[in-house]
């Protein structure tokens, strides 16, 4: 084509290829092996064996709850002990002791810049308080430990704030806010597989997933009810999340309100001078505008970058394989101490001794001859 797929007019062609382009980048966090390895410190991090099976839920009787036996007659002690987790949780609190201190500075000695700082000051201890933005910034950094990359996503909400006006329908106009969504991983931002850039800003496009109630949407977006109403409620592939499958043995039994809502977010640009800002769900677009920001209103969170490509790597990438000796080594001691520290009592066959008369979890031998 001789136009550029951003400009497109006809929103269902662009839904499409929207749609499309958030199939890429699963497809290729699949096949980079990116997504494995997400999902494998995923499993890690909350205490799942990693020699159990890659299916089936992620607390299914395995990990720190319990011990569970496996083998083919239930002769292995399958024990976890979560070191990977617990050197994460450290890392983290290193990194997050000390909170943020934010001052404000007037530029001039005027009155009038001075009361600017000191209001400028408040609005920031609001914010920072009402929308718990400590507790946003700690987890978005434990899911850049666990998946690579964390993401934060504050957009501008129209339908947030104080009501302003009410016309003579009863319908409402408000005053409009910020929103914040933390818990983003790197399979919750889509980009061009191609790109080699790892800061988020330097992306000509990105596409934003997260997860509202569809009665709200139906409630902002009146018009496009059907739409709404008629989206998938969990993801259309389980290789599109960092939990895999492990949260989701049975979601298609669950009766949810939780809907999968996309921010597609193109930059200014010679190639696209308005930018644009596309709202959408998996039954169609819900809004289409000109890009309204200076920049992106997404923080990515990353520990280092994977050189030659735009996703994250994250130390704790490294620990797997040593948790996953841990695991191998504790159910090996485990099952020897299990099946072997027993004791056991001999006698000859047809000794007058009676199970009855020794403890239940001792094991009783009847012989010819003591076994040696």
């Amino acid at each position: 084509t001789d136009t550029y797929w951003a400009e497109e007019h006809d929103l269902e062609i662009l839904h499409s290829r929207l749609t499309g382009l958030n199939e890429d980048w699963y497809e290729y966090l699949q096949e980079t092996g990116i997504s494995y390895v997400a999902q494998r410190a995923y499993r890690a991090y909350y205490g799942s064996h990693l020699n159990s099976s890659q299916d089936g839920a992620l607390f299914g009787g395995a990990g720190g709850a319990g011990i569970q036996r496996g083998g083919k007659k239930g002769e292995i002690a399958k024990t976890k002990a979560n070191h990977f987790r617990n050197v994460i949780l450290h890392a983290i609190q290193l990194a997050t002791s000390t909170q943020p201190a934010f001052k404000s500075v007037a530029v001039n000695n005027d009155y009038k810049s001075q009361a600017q700082a000191m209001l400028s000051d408040n609005v920031w201890d609001y914010y920072y308080k009402e929308y718990s933005l400590n507790k946003l910034r700690v987890d978005t950094l434990e899911t850049a430990y666990i998946s690579g990359e964390g993401f934060a996503f504050a957009p501008w909400n129209d339908s947030a704030g104080e009501v302003t006006i009410a016309n003579e329908a009863g319908k409402e106009s408000f005053s409009g806010d910020l929103e914040y969504h933390g818990n983003l991983s790197t399979f919750d931002v889509s980009r061009d597989v191609e790109s080699r850039k790892s800061h988020i800003q330097d992306h000509s496009w990105v596409i934003v997933r997260i997860r509202v109630n569809k009665w709200d949407l139906v409630a902002a977006y009146p018009d496009s009810k059907d739409d709404i109403l008629g989206s998938t409620n969990v993801e259309d592939t389980y290789n599109s999340n960092i939990s895999g499958e492990w949260l989701r043995a049975s979601a298609e039994e669950y009766d949810t309100d939780q809907i999968q809502l996309f921010t597609f977010l193109h930059k200014k640009s010679p190639a696209m001078p308005a930018g644009r800002a596309t709202v959408f769900v998996n039954g169609g677009i819900l809004d289409d505008q000109p890009f309204d920001y200076d920049k992106y209103p997404l923080y990515r969170v990353a520990a280092a970058n994977v050189k030659d490509s735009c996703v994250g790597y994250s130390p704790s990438f490294d620990l797997i394989a040593i948790q996953h000796g841990i695991d191998i080594t504790t159910t090996a001691v485990m099952t020897n101490n299990a099946n072997n520290a027993i004791q056991k009592i001999w006698t000859k066959k047809n000794d007058p001794l009676t199970l009855s008369e020794i403890e239940a979890d001792m094991v009783h031998l009847q012989a010819d001859e003591k076994p040696e």
